[in-house]
């Protein structure tokens, strides 16, 4: 395999082969030439926009989690719910395993997410604490397949279906705040290229040896 200089070697995240990854003037979108898979580190990244979308998301779940999400009404009694008093109300009833999974995935993880892609991109933009930011990363990777809010969603509409002809249901602040939520958590995952972080702590690294 040719090098030229500027290059690095590193390996396709979905087939493993080893390639020369361009240097960022060279391409902008450099692809695997035996899967055809996007390299990561090449994808257009900026801190600013990142920092921005986990923020927001950050902002619109305050009423996610503080309003209630729907308003059940069976024989005259209306019920309501947070987001955290549904799992609460399951450990209650002696399902812990299901209600500490459902605070995990649909509270804590997700607020942790945002909180490590908003810490990330501004110590990115800062361009200091590298050693920080390369624990902030792991944690990133690790809670990532913890975040199931999409899964909650399906079982919220799967409710809302199937209570529908046992009373009166009407969604709530909470509910739509939550899509809202859950749009801007995914726009901030997908926007956020931990591989150019990992990149970058590496040519600091390197530079201060």
């Amino acid at each position: 395999m040719k090098q030229d200089e500027g290059d690095t070697i590193t390996a396709c995240l979905e087939c493993d082969l080893l390639l020369a990854r361009p240097a960022p003037s060279k391409s902008r979108e450099a692809r695997c030439p035996r899967c055809g898979s996007r390299d990561s580190a090449s994808r257009y990244f900026t801190s600013q926009t990142s920092l921005a979308v986990s923020l927001a998301a950050l902002i619109v779940a305050i009423p996610a989690h503080l309003y209630p999400q729907m308003e059940f009404t069976l024989l005259g009694r209306p019920t309501t719910y947070t987001l955290t008093e549904g799992a609460l109300a399951l450990i209650d009833k002696g399902f812990l395993w299901v209600g500490g999974l459902i605070l995990l995935s649909t509270v804590v993880a997700p607020l942790l997410l945002l909180v490590c892609i908003a810490l990330i991109s501004l110590l990115w933009s800062m361009q200091q604490a590298w050693a920080f930011t390369a624990r902030l990363l792991k944690l990133f990777h690790y809670i990532t397949s913890w975040a199931m809010l999409d899964v909650y969603l399906l079982s919220v509409i799967v409710s809302v279906v199937k209570l529908l002809d046992m009373g009166k249901l009407e969604l709530s602040t909470g509910f739509f705040c939550f899509v809202a939520m859950l749009v801007l958590t995914t726009a901030a995952t997908l926007l956020f290229n931990s591989e150019a972080c990992w990149n970058a702590i590496e040519k600091h690294q390197h530079a201060g040896d």
